[in-house]
């Protein structure tokens, strides 16, 4: 198994397009409290029912392990299960489907010991030798597996040691690894399900060990899971035991905002994600609910092409820093339950960095970069240097774009917005033709920097090997966790000092559902889990 694959630069296309356009919303509750992430409960759960969810996007792919898009992990929680469970609120790594793990005192080999009983909705055993299939299928995968390939870089050997327990051993101490079993890219699909092509897994071939089965998918129009019976070995941090409540979750994939609201006013559906700021208000409280959380991970933002003549050059990343009004860009576009980013990390991420000082508003500042550097304001009142006048091509980002564009407008720099369809997107990042990328990624790890800004990763700002990349490697194998968070506060002011990224708002899910739906939770990740979910009647 190879060691520190550098992804192309599709993969970095992927990763951008399913985590930055796909963000209807930024932010996070003050002090990164995180929000509601449970509508609660306020009577005895009932079994039965269908569940009309509309979800605001449509997938390119529906199998967990190759891509991150938010509907291809919301389904993916629902069919597969994880070794491990991780607590929204403390971050705490806690039993599913294995009982019980041992690290070794190096950090490099990792044991568990699986429960008794789990099965495949084919009848096939959750067992050593089904996750050894997994996870070595996932590296297998390669590239496609935008994640798992990072959450499992440097895994040398995955032994079966008897029927129920599985060792994994790395060439390095890894850090990151007992949380990513926590996640649902490494959720575990049946054996048969592994032996297709991706691209059947994709389409949506998929038999996980979950409370759910996906039984039927209309291409741009839904996705229907049905409640699988016997299923009986939910996460420690599930409020039941045996079958979900639900006998069926339908999911719309309703794109336009004002329909979905719409849909949800008028009954038609009974639940939404990506409520937009002016809308929110229309459901706290009375006949329905909000459920929100704040994304952990690398906040909504730009990422420049370092590649390209205006983002090689350090001042203007500088300037782009310091001319961005980042709280009018929050007041103007959303409302108080939003933060600006204060760093490339969010706020509720473990080993966040507060770097407001570093992002304050400073627009003086940002001409006196700019005018130290050579380019020199024009006629139009864009500023040109060698004849080439300071433009710059963004590709996607979010509703935030405009104002930006606006304030950077103010100190000299023409901001030009090239949204995209999906496909579009990936050939042209796959491509380089553009200055700046919309990004975001959610995880609660710091590991997720490496993803992103390692050389020897997806390198979405395309920079050449750097310092930086031994301080992501070093922050990786670190199993100390005072000093773990110490290089990972190194790794975000590298970043944020030399411009690999643009910080905007922090992201935030924000989900509203009618009174009548009951116990939906949200995982760490900010995946919906519909295994304690019912219906009022």
């Amino acid at each position: 198994m190879s060691r520190r694959r550098a992804l192309p630069a599709i993969v970095a296309a992927g990763l951008a397009l399913t985590l930055g356009l796909a963000a209807c919303s930024a932010g996070g509750d003050e002090g990164g409290g995180g929000g509601d992430s449970t509508t609660g409960t306020t009577g005895e759960p009932q079994a039965g029912g269908t569940l009309t969810f509309a979800a605001s996007q449509s997938p390119g792919c529906l199998d967990p392990q190759q891509l991150a898009q938010a509907i291809t992990m919301t389904v993916g929680r629902q069919i597969t299960d994880s070794l491990t469970v991780q607590d929204p609120e403390t971050g705490e790594i806690k039993p599913w489907l294995a009982s019980e793990w041992e690290a070794s005192a190096d950090g490099t080999a990792f044991t568990f010991t699986l429960i008794e009983g789990a099965t495949f909705s084919d009848g096939a055993p959750v067992n050593a030798e089904a996750v050894k299939a997994n996870f070595d299928g996932i590296v297998e995968l390669g590239a496609r597996s935008l994640l798992g390939s990072t959450y499992l870089d440097g895994l040398v050997s995955t032994e079966v040691v008897d029927p129920q327990t599985v060792t994994f051993t790395f060439d390095e101490p890894n850090a990151q690894f007992l949380q990513a079993t926590a996640s649902i890219t490494l959720g575990l699909l049946s054996p048969a399900t592994l032996a297709l092509t991706p691209e059947e897994r994709c389409a949506g071939d998929l038999i996980g060990s979950g409370p759910f089965v996906l039984s039927d998918y209309v291409q741009d129009e839904s996705i229907t899971l049905t409640k699988r019976e016997g299923y009986d070995w939910p996460n420690a941090l599930a409020e039941h035991t045996g079958d979900a409540y639900l006998d069926t979750v339908v999911l719309q994939l309703i794109t336009e905002p004002a329909v979905r609201t719409g849909s949800l006013q008028s009954g038609q559906v009974q639940g939404i994600q990506d409520v937009q700021p002016v809308d929110q208000d229309l459901f706290d409280g009375g006949e329905f609910s909000l459920l929100t959380q704040a994304n952990p991970g690398i906040v909504t933002g730009f990422v420049p092409n370092t590649q390209r003549p205006a983002m090689a050059d350090p001042a203007v990343r500088d300037a782009l820093q310091v001319a961005i009004n980042r709280q009018e860009t929050v007041d103007t576009l959303y409302n108080d339950r939003y933060l600006p980013a204060t760093s490339v990390l969010a706020g509720t991420t473990p080993g966040y960095l507060d770097l407001t000082a570093e992002l304050a508003y400073d627009p003086e500042t940002a001409i006196e970069l700019l005018d130290g550097a050579g380019w020199v304001a024009g006629a139009d009142g864009i500023r040109v240097k060698d004849g080439e006048p300071l433009t710059l091509s963004l590709l996607g980002g979010g509703p935030e774009s405009a104002l930006v564009q606006q304030q950077l407008a103010a100190v000299g720099i023409d901001l030009q917005i090239r949204q995209v369809d999906a496909a579009q997107y990936v050939e042209i990042q796959s491509s380089g033709d553009y200055d700046l990328a919309g990004y975001n990624l959610t995880r609660a790890d710091p590991d997720v920097l490496k993803a992103i800004f390692s050389t020897e990763y997806t390198n979405v700002p395309r920079l050449e090997a750097n310092p930086l990349d031994d301080t992501l490697a070093e922050m990786s194998v670190t199993l100390d966790t005072d000093a773990r968070n110490e290089l990972a506060g190194q790794a975000q002011q590298t970043i944020i000092g030399e411009g690999y990224n643009i910080p905007l708002v922090e992201q935030f899910q924000v989900f509203a559902f009618s009174s009548d739906v009951q116990g939906i939770t949200l995982e760490a990740s900010t995946r919906l889990s519909f295994y304690d979910t019912w219906l009022e009647n």
